[in-house]
């Protein structure tokens, strides 16, 4: 009998801990609808186009869970610097702004509160993009040490947030007119595999480069 109570007791210390480790997990269920305006602007093309580069470092300052593979792994340091990076594209009244962030990925309602951080910027005019690394930190708050801790740490993703207004404000303020090149070209197929569909594999890779009017890549 009191070893039915004490697996008992053991069973609501786990459930407690897991409501709250994964507590942030459980509130993405409850997030409002987002309904994103549908807004109506034509560039001129008459005016220049015009396009500017920013980026800002985003490497954690503390301790994280790191994304991806198995939970439960710590970071035990940096071996390369983490960024935000943005590419402001202008034409007349009309603009629009590309962020690559090199994190594992981002939950939609943190993805919408980020925009709201950009001053002179409509949200449906950023569009926020992640590398899906696996060496870096936590951003979803599913590998922490489940079911005690959620991965997120609330404090680097202020960090994030920053690092994505700073780089939009950099691109913004250093656009200048431009010519784009594009280009898509054949890679080493020994550089990439498709672990779930060997046949099924892509070894193309496309890239825009933007130019100033001296020839100077932005």
């Amino acid at each position: 009998m009191k070893r039915i109570r004490f697996v008992s007791l053991i069973g609501m210390l786990a459930l407690a801990a897991a409501l709250s480790g994964c507590w942030h997990k459980l509130n993405i269920q409850d997030s409002p609808k987002i309904i994103n305006p549908v807004v109506k602007v034509a560039s001129d093309p008459a005016q220049p186009f015009q396009a500017g580069f920013g980026q800002a470092v985003i490497t954690p300052e503390m301790k994280v869970w790191m994304a991806g593979f198995d939970p439960g792994r710590r970071s035990d340091g940096v071996h390369d610097d983490l960024f935000a990076r943005a590419l402001a594209l202008k034409q007349g009244n009309e603009k629009m702004v590309l962020v690559a962030l090199d994190i594992i990925g981002l939950n939609r309602e943190e993805v919408e509160q980020f925009k709201t951080l950009v001053p002179g910027y409509r949200p449906d005019q950023i569009l926020i993009a992640c590398t899906h690394t696996h060496s870096g930190p936590d951003t979803m708050g599913v590998w922490g040490y489940p079911p005690f801790f959620a991965g997120e740490n609330k404090k680097y993703m202020e960090t994030v947030g920053q690092g994505i207004a700073k780089a939009i404000q950099q691109a913004d303020q250093s656009a200048k007119p431009a010519t784009m090149f594009s280009a898509v070209y054949q890679m080493d197929p020994n550089l990439m595999f498709n672990k779930r569909d060997r046949l099924d594999q892509d070894n193309t890779m496309g890239i825009l480069v933007f130019k100033d009017q001296s020839g100077e890549t932005i």
